[in-house]
This record gives C-alpha cells, structure tokens and sequence, in this order.
C-alpha cells in the first residue's frame, strides 16, 4: 500500500530531482534558448541516469556493497543541485515573467484553437497514463528484473544473486562469489534492475509496485514531453502546430497498443522496462539532441556533452538501446559531417558511442573472460 510518506518521495526523486537537476542544461544550451519545463525535465532526468551509469558499472564490476553506490549516488546528485539551485529560482522566475507567456491565454481565434489543441491532446495522455497505472497488470517479461531489484533493495548486494534461484552466483569451477553470470551479464552492463531497486530504496516502495503503478505515472508523460520538444524545434516554435502533431501521435498510440508489433506497446504496455524507457524516451531525446546542433555554428563542446549523456543512458538502460543509440549517433555523424565537410565533426561526434560499445563488448565478452563464464 502506497502511503503518504512514499508519495511525498515519490515526488522529490521523480520530479523535484529531475527538475533542479534540468536547470543545468542553460549551462549548456544558448542562453537566447528557452525550453521550458519539458526541456527541464527531460535533461534531469539524462543527467540523473548518466551519473549513475557511471558510478554503478565500475562499483558492480568491483563487487562492492550497494551502500556505497547509493550514498555516492545521492552526494553527487546533491552537488549538482546544489549548482543549480540559483538557476531553479530564475527558471521559475522567467516561466512567470517570460516575455509571451501569456500568449496562448489571449482571446483570439488562433489561440483558442491552440488551447482546444493543447487540452484535446493532455486529456488524451492523461488517459493513457490513468489506464496503464489501473488496468494494466500484467508483469510482461519483466520477473528477472523485479528480482534483481529485490536483492538491492532487501539485500544490500547487487548482481550478486540468481533471480531465478536465490542462491549466491558462482562458487564452482573457480568462479569467484558474487560474479553475475549468464544473463546477469547483460545486466552488469547495463545495470537498469540495480537503480530501480536503488529507486525502491529510496522510496520506500517494493520495486514490483514501484514498476507497475509509480513510474508511468511519470514515464508516460516524460514520453510526451520528449516529443513536445521535438515538435517545437521541428515546427520553428509554433505551439499550435506542435500540440496538433503532439495530439496526432497521442491517438496513435492509443489504438496500437494493444499489439507487441504497434508502436504503443511499450509505452503503454510495458513502459517500466529498461528498453522500453530508452525507446519511448532516450532515443527520441536523441534525436532532439540532433536537432538542437546547428552546422553554421559547428559543434559544440555542449553538444558533445549532451550526445554524450544521453549514450551514457542509452547503455543503462538496455543493450539494445545501446545498439540503436550507436547507430543513429554514427550515422547522423556522417551527415552532418558530409554537411559540413568536416571529417573532423565525424570523429569528434563519433566518440560519444564510446560508452555503447564499452557496454557492449563488457558484458557479452570481457567478464566472460575473465571468469570463463
């Protein structure tokens, strides 16, 4: 049962957290560039899995005790909002005093259209969101995460149990205790199960309950939210025509997620999952990352950084997304690249997959060698 005190966590670490921690993307983007709550979130979020991708891999491969992830985890997120709080206070000062905040609210026939738009479409996602967290209860091939979050959250060690049989890996054939085996490898690469159980932890909640009822109450709309970006850059900051297509694709999504094969499947269906979040989040984020760089003003140090972080999430979440975030990074690299006639932007851009092919070759092959697993 979900109590007031788990609400109140639930709040700080799913949306207070992400927030502050967002505001640190003016550090990165143009100042002349607003991106409004959406944008504040979304890069919280990025920048709250990417800190702990990099704290996690390295302290999971050296068996240490999950208290020494969590409370370094937690000091390295309270630096960084420490750092951001001044920019939190004029966030919220510019989302109020923003020159054309109040635009939409104007009487006129256009901005009337926009607010229909606008509510036809939050209506829609909120819907969404209402059916997963109430009707949805299915587990969907998600038992061997829930049970390694079980071990974090319970047991205090991570990647060090079988979910499947409780009993400590390795032991035999000179394999050292504690070592993920089998498809637990996957698993050290790409530690997802071990921050939705740190997650539990630090809400209080178990992780099964957490997966299926809390995180699409957020995830859905964070879905969306990636998206809204997209569309206001693609449609040159026309809110109206970005709420249209924004509507578009939520009634998508609501009549294909009944199907494995449709595109609503994960977000509507199994949108806990790590694969699934990289999909119906990160990867889009990617592709605004894309949109975001400008060629007549060559790449960005920022822009490195931003590709960077939201790889760095990509192979937290799931090695596939690891794949697929790699592949759209090179390629979109050698476009742009060609664009610009730069084949130094094509290494330069290049180098953010680093993380993805670490995650790839770390799992399926060098702790297989190591251990002769």
């Amino acid at each position: 049962m979900i109590e007031g005190i788990n609400i109140v966590l639930v709040f700080i670490w799913m949306l207070v957290i992400p927030f502050i921690l967002g505001n640190l993307e003016s550090l990165l983007y143009r100042s002349g560039e607003f991106t409004g709550i959406a944008g504040r979130i979304s890069f919280g979020y990025a920048l709250e899995l990417a800190v702990f991708c990099l704290l996690s891999v390295p302290l999971i491969f050296f068996r240490a005790p999950y208290a020494v992830l969590k409370w370094s985890f937690i000091a390295c997120i309270a630096v960084l909002c420490a750092m951001s709080v001044p920019l939190s206070v004029k966030t919220v000062k510019s989302l109020f005093s923003r020159e054309g905040s109040g635009a939409l609210w104007r009487g006129d026939r256009e901005n009337r259209l926009t607010l229909t738009v606008m509510a036809a479409a939050i209506f829609i996602i909120v819907f969404q969101t209402a059916l997963v967290v109430f009707t949805m209860h299915m587990d969907a091939d998600d038992a061997r995460f829930v049970g390694e979050a079980l071990e974090v959250a319970q047991q205090g060690t991570m990647l060090s149990v079988n979910p499947l049989t409780g009993e400590v890996t390795g032991g035999y054939d000179g394999i050292p205790k504690g070592v993920p085996v089998g498809e637990m490898r996957k698993d050290a690469a790409s530690p997802y199960p071990v921050f939705l159980g740190m997650l539990s932890d630090l809400t209080a909640l178990n992780p099964a309950v957490l997966s299926h009822t809390v995180l699409p109450v957020f995830l859905i709309p964070l879905s969306y939210a990636v998206f809204y970006l997209t569309g206001i850059t693609l449609f040159n900051r026309d809110r109206q025509k970005t709420w249209i297509f924004l509507l578009l694709l939520s009634v998508i999504m609501l009549f294909s997620f009944e199907s494995e094969f449709a595109p609503g499947y994960t977000l509507l269906n199994i949108i806990w999952q790590g694969r699934s979040i990289a999909e119906a989040v990160f990867l889009p984020l990617l592709f605004y990352a894309f949109l975001r760089i400008r060629p007549e003003n060559g790449i960005k140090a920022q822009d490195i950084l931003l590709l960077l972080i939201i790889n760095l999430d990509c192979c937290l979440l799931s090695g596939t997304a690891a794949i697929v975030a790699a592949v759209m990074t090179l390629a979109y690299s050698f476009v742009k690249a060609c664009a610009m006639r730069s084949p130094a932007s094509l290494v330069i851009m290049g180098c953010t997959i680093l993380p993805d092919l670490f995650c790839l070759v770390y799992g399926q092959y060098i702790l297989k060698a190591m251990y002769r697993l």
